[in-house]
C-alpha cells in the first residue's frame, strides 16, 4: 500500500531529521520507526513521548491495564513513565516517532504537550483523514525521495507532524478554551499590576485589589503566583521600592516625601524594608556611597 521505500525513508530520518527548533516549538526526536511488521514486542516504559501509526493490519495496545483494538487508521501514544505493550499476532504496518519537548519551547507548547499526560484516551480512530496522518505519510513519501542531506521541506513537515500531535487527541475546543483561559489570566494581571502602579502612595491589600478586579481574593493569589512566581505581598513591595528608587534618581524630594508617596506608613518602616530589598539604606543610595556601604546578598520574602 506504500509507496515509499520504508529503508531509505527510516534511514534519512534517523539520520537527518532528528531535531526541530520552528518559532516557539523544539523537539529532540530520538528514532522514527517505519516498520512493516510489527508484532509482539515486551512491557516497557519510556522517559519521553512516543507516538505510533497503524498504516495496516490489527492487533492491541495495552495500557494501565486496558487493551485498545488497532486498525488501519489508529494513531496512538505512549506517556512517559507509563508501561505499555504493543501486541499483533499477524503483524501490522507502523510508523512511530520518540521525542521530549526541549527546554526553549515556549511554554503554550509545553502546556499543550501536558494535557497529553492527563488526557484519558491515548487512542483514536478513523484519522486517514486527520491532519496528523497526512503530514505523516507525506513525511515518510518526502524522506524517501530525499536527495540531500539538509532539505528543509522534509525538516519543515516534520515538525509540523509534532505540532500537530496534541491536537490529534485533544480537541481544539479545548486547547482553544485553554488559550482563553490563559489570555484572561494575563489580562487580568496586567489590569493589577496597572492598578498597582497608579496607586503606590495609597493603603492597597488583596481586598481592595480583588475588588476592584471583581474576583475573590484566592483567586487574586493563585493569579499572582502562576504569573508572577510571587506572592501579592512581595510584588507589590518591589514596586514601591522601584518607584522610591526612581524618585531617589531622578527628583529632590526628602526620603519623608518619596516613602509618603510610594505607601510608606512611616519613613523607618520605608528605611527598613528599603535596606531589605536593597542591601542599602536609601539615604546613602541617594548619595551615591555604593562602595562604601556592604551590599547584602540576601532574599527577602
Amino acid at each position: 500500500m506504500s509507496k515509499w521505500n520504508a529503508k531509505n525513508a527510516s534511514k534519512y530520518l534517523n539520520q537527518y531529521v532528528t531535531l526541530h527548533e520552528v518559532e516557539d516549538a523544539a523537539f529532540s526526536v530520538y528514532y522514527w520507526g517505519i516498520q512493516p511488521e510489527h508484532y509482539d514486542n515486551s512491557i516497557h516504559k519510556h522517559s519521553f513521548y512516543e507516538v505510533c501509526y497503524v498504516l495496516s493490519g490489527e492487533g492491541a495496545y495495552i495500557e494501565r491495564g486496558s487493551v485498545f483494538p488497532l486498525k488501519e487508521g489508529t494513531i496512538f501514544y505512549s506517556r512517559p513513565g507509563t508501561f505499555h505493550q504493543i501486541r499483533s499476532g499477524n503483524g501490522m504496518y507502523l510508523l512511530y516517532v520518540a521525542f521530549e519537548l526541549k527546554q526553549q519551547c515556549s511554554d503554550e507548547r509545553k502546556r499543550d504537550f501536558s494535557l497529553l499526560l492527563e488526557n484519558e484516551s491515548s487512542v483514536v480512530y478513523e484519522t486517514t483523514d486527520q491532519t496528523t496522518a497526512l503530514l505523516w505519510r507525506a513525511l515518510v513519501q518526502e524522506a524517501d525521495a530525499a536527495i540531500k542531506a539538509d532539505d528543509a521541506d522534509v525538516k519543515r513537515l516534520a515538525c509540523s507532524l509534532l505540532n500537530s500531535i496534541p491536537y490529534c487527541f485533544i480537541s481544539r475546543l479545548s486547547l482553544g478554551t485553554k488559550s482563553m483561559q490563559r489570555e484572561s489570566s494575563s489580562l487580568l494581571m496586567k489590569q493589577a499590576k496597572l492598578f498597582i502602579e497608579d496607586n503606590l502612595d495609597q493603603h492597597l491589600t488583596m481586598h481592595s485589589l480583588s475588588a476592584n478586579l471583581h474576583i475573590s481574593e484566592r483567586h487574586l493569589g493563585r493569579l499572582f503566583s502562576s504569573e508572577t512566581g510571587q506572592t501579592f505581598s512581595h510584588f507589590l513591595q518591589e514596586k514601591r521600592v522601584q518607584k522610591a528608587r526612581e524618585l531617589m534618581d531622578r527628583t529632590s524630594l526628602s526620603i519623608a516625601e518619596i516613602a509618603a508617596q510610594t505607601g510608606f506608613k512611616t519613613v523607618h518602616y520605608f528605611t527598613r524594608v528599603f535596606t531589605e530589598k536593597m542591601g542599602i539604606p536609601p539615604g546613602i543610595y541617594r548619595r551615591g556611597n555604593f562602595p562604601a556601604y556592604p551590599r547584602k546578598n540576601k532574599h527577602s520574602e
